[in-house]
């Protein structure tokens, strides 16, 4: 999910009903990151930051990945094989349902 506007940013990785991966950055409420980074994050080079104090923490180092719309796309193609870029975001649902 992504909301440039309200600048909220996140995805989470279910299986089988089971939590594998929860990332979520929203202006209001800070970061949510549970669990270990997934393989597709590690592939295309994300370092997400653990908590809100992280991120600001390196803001101006560009050791952290700063999320945006473009980076959940980006892994959502990563995670599913679906290239959701090329849908309009208010429509794109990206994922692989088993």
């Amino acid at each position: 999910m992504t909301h440039g506007v309200s600048e909220c940013h996140g995805f989470a990785i279910i299986e089988y009903g089971q939590l594998k991966r929860l990332f979520c950055s929203d202006e209001e409420e800070g970061i949510r990151n549970i669990r270990n980074p997934s393989e597709e994050e590690k592939r295309l080079g994300f370092c997400l930051p653990k908590d809100t104090d992280e991120m600001w923490e390196h803001w101006e180092d560009d050791t952290m990945t700063k999320i945006n719309e473009e980076i959940i796309v980006e892994l959502a193609i990563e995670q599913s094989g679906i290239d959701g870029s090329k849908y309009p975001y208010d429509d794109v649902l990206a994922g692989v349902f088993k």
